[in-house]
């Protein structure tokens, strides 16, 4: 005689989950918090950076124009970083 099959409504037509794939669920998650919350980093990070170097160079060349170009780089670096970071996230 052959085992009986569990008697499935015409909607129940999802796999059931194991343990395997809710680690793997688990572990996405965990990822995309981490790299969600590395952005507010990477857009502060290169503006700084950028002021930082550029109020240096300012100060030893003797001009005025280095940092805000400085500034401006470091916030398009910042930028690219977080769309980098963004596409990475949706994958």
């Amino acid at each position: 005689m052959l085992p009986k099959r569990p008697q499935r409504s015409l909607f129940d037509f999802h796999k059931r989950k194991t343990k395997e794939d809710s680690d793997r669920e688990a572990r996405r998650g965990i990822r995309a918090a981490g790299l969600g919350m590395s952005i507010p980093f990477a857009l502060l990070t290169g503006p700084l950076v950028g002021f930082f170097v550029g109020a240096w160079l300012d100060g030893r060349f003797s001009t005025s124009w280095i940092t805000p170009v400085a500034v401006l780089l470091g916030l398009a670096g910042s930028i690219q970083l977080t769309v980098r970071l963004l596409r990475e996230l949706n994958s």
